[in-house]
């Protein structure tokens, strides 16, 4: 298996909340991915991404 395939496969296969939120990669967001993801739910990076985008891009009230 190549790298690349290997990136997708680990990309397709999801994330918990948890270690989204330990991740060194999300620390900037670490508090707005606590409050939005939830518990029970696995996440791609691409979906963990456009959560914060979609977040941070709405209108304020």
């Amino acid at each position: 298996m190549s790298q690349q395939e290997m990136e997708t496969a680990a990309s397709a296969a999801g994330y918990t909340k948890a270690q989204l939120t330990s991740s060194a990669r999300y620390a900037e967001w670490r508090d707005l991915l606590a409050a939005l993801l939830e518990e029970d739910k696995l996440y791609s990076e691409q979906q963990a991404l456009q959560i914060i985008d979609g977040y941070m891009k709405r209108k304020v009230k």
